[in-house]
């Protein structure tokens, strides 16, 4: 019932610097960077960074057993990128750790010496404030950096996620509302390279370690203002309002019963079964007792239909998951499973979609089917008598 594809979607980077107003009188230049994002090769959502809205970010440098430059914010100016501060070449080399968003919400950056992480780093639990995490690490010095500065090449620390859908089948009809993906890990510490982060260069998923919160109730959700029908072409269900920005991990696929037994992606939607004009709602069947508490009429209600993922996020890759609903090319493709963790705040949601019914049970029952005999022809004689 799904189709699983993967789009890489890494951020490289170095260019434009210059050289900051001198406010302590010293021979030489002082440490500068170049940095630049190269073009996105598809497009991408509102949240990811690019070369037009990368505005600052913030870099340490460290050498010679100490912290010789403390966190320090770099910021651009037209086509110059400016620290918030000037320090001068030492006769050592240094070692450059940086990060962007210089505003990390939940997550905490340690950049010295003995450490360079970022602890208990979440992604936001509402997709309108999620953002691109980029990291870079080089190393530099006097001889070769103090005339054209150090260049940071960013990458992708978190992976992206974007939900497609379509319906297979010319008999159904889905309205989608929204979407979620739930039980996903939701916290977690990254320790930076101290390899160069090259164009050539792959961040490790082994970066990001102390997974935390997975199997729980909460989950990343998308709710759109109109409905999407879906057709026989894929198409988002992100409703505009950007892609998913999730910390790289292994998930474990949901087994189909529990609400804390694996991960799933979980579409909100009503599903009507359609003959030329007449449409008959199969799901959610919302019963007469949930229609009277929540004061809404059956055909404004929707319900949940999940489905199973185990996928392997990897930094700095997009991963496009496209569900086919119905889908007639599988014998008979279903629905999903109905959803063992509804959302019980939204009034639109039934969260008893199919009396009689439990989490990971199927949204449809089967696809009607028949079974054919013919029988073997038999003689039948009858002699008439002509009158």
């Amino acid at each position: 019932m799904k189709k699983l594809l993967f789009a890489a979607a890494v951020i490289t980077a170095m260019a434009s610097c210059s050289n900051n107003e001198i406010i302590d009188v010293n021979p030489g230049e002082g440490i500068s960077f170049r940095t630049s994002l190269d073009k996105a090769t598809r497009a991408n959502a509102a949240n990811v960074t690019t070369l037009d809205n990368l505005s600052e970010f913030k870099v340490a440098g460290i050498g010679n057993g100490a912290t010789y430059m403390p966190e320090l914010l770099v910021s651009k100016s037209a086509s110059a990128w400016n620290t918030a501060s000037t320090y001068y070449w030492p006769e050592f080399g240094l070692k450059f750790f940086a990060y962007a968003p210089t505003n990390l919400g939940t997550g905490s950056a340690t950049l010295n010496h003995t450490a360079q992480t970022i602890s208990g780093f979440a992604p936001a639990t509402e997709i309108a404030d999620q953002k691109d995490l980029l990291i870079s690490y080089n190393t530099g010095n006097k001889t070769n950096n103090e005339a054209n500065g150090v260049e940071m090449n960013f990458k992708h620390a978190l992976s992206q996620i974007e939900i497609l859908a379509k319906n297979s089948n010319p008999n159904i009809k889905i309205e989608v509302k929204g979407v979620r993906i739930v039980n996903a890990g939701r916290k977690a510490d990254f320790t930076f390279p101290t390899e160069i982060t090259n164009s050539a260069y792959t961040l490790p998923q082994a970066q990001w370690s102390n997974l935390q919160e997975k199997d729980t109730r909460e989950a990343y959700k998308v709710k759109g203002e109109n409905i999407v029908e879906l057709t026989s072409n894929a198409q988002s269900i992100m409703f505009g309002k950007k892609n998913f920005m999730l910390i790289p991990q292994s998930l474990t696929a949901w087994k189909g019963k529990g609400y804390n037994d694996g991960a799933y992606i979980s579409v909100l939607c009503r599903i009507y079964s359609k003959s030329g004009s007449e449409e008959i709602l199969l799901y959610p069947k919302t019963s007469p007792a949930t229609r009277a508490s929540v004061i809404l009429p059956e055909q404004t209600m929707y319900a949940y239909a999940s489905v199973a993922i185990g996928t392997n996020w990897e930094p700095g890759k997009k991963y496009i998951y496209t569900l086919d609903f119905c889908s007639t090319a599988t014998n008979g493709g279903g629905a999903g499973l109905i959803d063992p963790n509804p959302d019980t705040t939204d009034p639109e949601v039934d969260t008893n979609p199919k009396p009689g019914s439990n989490g990971g049970d199927p949204v449809l029952n089967g696809p009607i089917k028949f079974t054919v005999t013919v029988d073997e022809w038999t003689d039948a004689s009858e002699n008439i008598i002509m009158n």
